[in-house]
């Protein structure tokens, strides 16, 4: 398995829309032996964000004999920059 590049700042965590949550029960009902789930983040053709749901196998590789769902998405995103600045959790 490849490792991707080290990403350089502090990932506190990430919001999903709803439609990730559903995309990753879409994907669980067809093959439900996945390990989980990965989302990667994107542009499409009109320089629009876009979520990628893909299931992970238990070799930790995405699983892309299964349906893959990508679609716009504004407020799927990592934390920073999209989080609660007010929340106690993400508090320092």
């Amino acid at each position: 398995m490849s490792v991707a590049t080290t990403y350089n700042n502090v990932l506190k965590g990430f919001t999903l829309d709803k439609s990730n949550l559903d995309a990753m029960n879409n994907i669980f009902q067809e093959n439900s032996n996945l390990a989980g789930f990965r989302i990667y983040f994107g542009k499409d053709n009109n320089s629009n964000n876009v979520a990628i749901v893909v299931g992970v196998n238990s070799n930790g590789t995405d699983a892309v004999n299964n349906p893959i769902y990508s679609f716009v998405s504004q407020n799927t995103n990592a934390c920073p920059p999209v989080c609660d600045s007010n929340s106690p959790i993400t508090r320092n």
